[in-house]
């Protein structure tokens, strides 16, 4: 066994199980895959090539591993960009209904919960729509909405 082969082949795991904890949108699984498919060439240090590792053997492990590792690189970049469904920032852009005056400050209904709000547009009357515009800790910052039926 050739010593720059093991060597070639650790680094481009590593780089692919790295490439899954940066952000670097692919490159270092794509440094990997050439690592891993250098090193498995040059594994075996014997001059007759009838002993060593065939080629289907080489393409069809490194394949498996890039097929596998572009999978779970895309799955992870798709979840990234992903708008969230929990927590303060979930609540930046929903709708909801001014449920007391807003002058400027009153009670919105938003997400089926009572939340304290602040008006940025000054005035808004009970029962008109409202948009979250911001989240300042427990309180809502909230403006004129669009009406659903216009």
């Amino acid at each position: 066994m050739n010593i720059a082969g093991v060597a070639l082949i650790l680094f481009g795991m590593a780089l692919i199980v790295l490439d899954a904890f940066t952000p670097s949108d692919g490159i270092l699984t794509a440094g990997g895959i050439v690592g891993l498919l250098a090193g498995s060439l040059t594994l075996f240090d014997i001059p007759d090539r009838a002993v060593g590792l065939s080629w289907g053997t080489i393409l069809a492990v490194v394949g498996v591993i890039a097929a596998l590792s572009v999978f779970v690189l895309s799955k992870g970049l798709m979840i990234q960009r992903k708008r969230p469904v929990t927590g303060a920032a979930a609540l930046i852009g929903a709708r909801g209904t001014a449920r007391s005056r807003l002058d400027p400050e009153g009670t919105v209904f938003v997400h089926g919960e009572y939340w304290s709000a602040r008006s940025i547009d000054g005035l808004i009357s009970a029962g008109e729509p409202v948009q979250v515009n911001a989240v300042e800790g427990r309180i809502l910052v909230v403006r004129r909405g669009e009406r659903e039926d216009a």
